[in-house]
């Protein structure tokens, strides 16, 4: 027996509010995993939508991880000094305390798409 219904188990992009954080440029955020979203206590999982050219000024996460996936698109990010071309596939680990800064640089009409998985 399966269900159509939403549930806080299963969703999707467009069920809760979309947002940009501080220091970012064309991007849409999605939080699917939260306290407020649906009482996860330990994790946060971010869904992000990136224009092309948007992206996030040099910025480090005081006492917090992320680990950020690349579903989909190009770009560059710059950590520790060092740029790197990333794309789809990769995963990006930010320890705590690490600035990065991430930039993307899309070809064609496909924006950036990006998982983020911090716990807070």
């Amino acid at each position: 027996m399966s269900s159509t219904t939403r549930s806080k188990y299963i969703l999707r992009p467009d069920d809760v509010p979309a947002y940009s954080p501080a220091h970012h440029s064309g991007t849409n955020n999605h939080r699917m995993v939260a306290p407020g979203v649906n009482g996860a206590q330990f994790m946060e999982v971010i869904y992000g939508d990136l224009e092309r050219g948007g992206g996030a000024a040099p910025h480090a996460h005081p006492g917090m991880e992320q680990a950020t996936y690349i579903i989909e698109g190009e770009g560059t990010l710059v950590v520790e000094g060092t740029e790197h071309k990333i794309t789809a596939g990769d995963l990006l680990f930010f320890p705590a305390e690490v600035f990065h800064q991430v930039k993307v640089s899309n070809r064609g009409k496909t924006p950036g798409r990006c998982g983020v998985f911090t716990i807070p």
